[in-house]
């Protein structure tokens, strides 16, 4: 039953990531909300970006996220306000272990605080 489950969210994922660069910007952040994404008040996530999972994620106000980034959100990302990420950015949650023979997943949440700008492909 676990697996049926993950694969549905696998999906529901994946229907986000095609369906998000589709839906227009005035709606595009009641759009992300139904997927449990919070954006704040002037926040806009620009097209092009790639989710790694529904929810855990939450954006300040008078944030932008721009085009192209990858948002690993599967251990949660809060942005703060004021906040500028460049295209192509790639934001990390969850990896492995690289010290251990079984090579299992390790990850935490990444908390960006206010007024931070983090420049294209970091």
């Amino acid at each position: 039953m676990r697996n049926i489950l993950l694969q549905i969210k696998f999906f529901v994922v994946a229907f986000l990531n095609v369906t998000y660069n589709f839906v227009p910007n005035p709606p595009r952040k009641f759009y992300l909300r139904l997927y449990g994404i919070k954006l704040g008040g002037a926040s806009s996530i620009h097209r092009n970006c790639r989710f790694f999972h529904i929810g855990k994620l939450e954006v300040g106000k008078d944030s932008t996220i721009n085009f192209g980034c990858y948002l690993d959100n599967r251990r949660g990302i809060k942005i703060g306000d004021n906040v500028g990420i460049a295209h192509n950015t790639k934001i990390y949650t969850l990896g492995h272990n690289i010290d251990s023979p079984y090579f299992e997943t390790k990850g935490a949440p990444v908390v960006i605080e206010n007024d931070v700008f983090v420049f294209a492909n970091v």
